[in-house]
This record gives C-alpha cells, sequence and structure tokens, in this order.
C-alpha cells in the first residue's frame, strides 16, 4: 500500500512542476485533478470514482454553507425589533 501511494504521489507532484516549469502556487482544484487522474492511469478506478464522488459531495456541502451564511448575513443586516429578528433568524436558517 505505501509503495503505491508513493508512486502515486511521485506522478502527481512531477504532473503538477511540469504544468509551472516556471515556478508559481498550485490552485487545490490542479492538484485534486491530477490526483484523479493518477488514480484513473494507474488503474485505481474505484478508489478514483470514491474521490470524485467525495469532492462532489463537498462541494455540495460548501455551496450550501455559503447560502446559508449569505440568508444570516441578510437577516441580521435588517433593523427589527427583538422578536421579529428572532423569527427571521429561525426562517432564515432553516
Amino acid at each position: 500500500m505505501r509503495e503505491t501511494v508513493d508512486a502515486l504521489t511521485e506522478i502527481v507532484v512531477r504532473a503538477l512542476l511540469r504544468s509551472r516549469p516556471g515556478g508559481g502556487t498550485f490552485h487545490i482544484e490542479d492538484v485534486q485533478d491530477q490526483v484523479e487522474l493518477g488514480l484513473m492511469r494507474g488503474g485505481h478506478h474505484e478508489v478514483a470514482r470514491a474521490y470524485v464522488l467525495y469532492r462532489e459531495r463537498r462541494a455540495q456541502e460548501r455551496a450550501k454553507q455559503s447560502r446559508q451564511r449569505r440568508r444570516a448575513r441578510r437577516c441580521c443586516t435588517s433593523s427589527t425589533t427583538a422578536g421579529a429578528y428572532r423569527w427571521i433568524w429561525r426562517r432564515c436558517m432553516r
């Protein structure tokens, strides 16, 4: 197992370095895409599929959290009495 992980890591690092020969920073999506490709090319299709599904689930969770934060900000900026504020907060955080 360790050898497989080491080999995959080497492949991913080489691919990333080739993509930026002059150096620079990598976006997390670039790294994740390379990991996904390395898994598929290495024949680890079930792991690659699980990784893709995990990334999609996390993206959906982040989007949901972002929507909730926007709702909370919108509700919190309203000028209301304390009772109305609580009602708005409960309604917006559903």
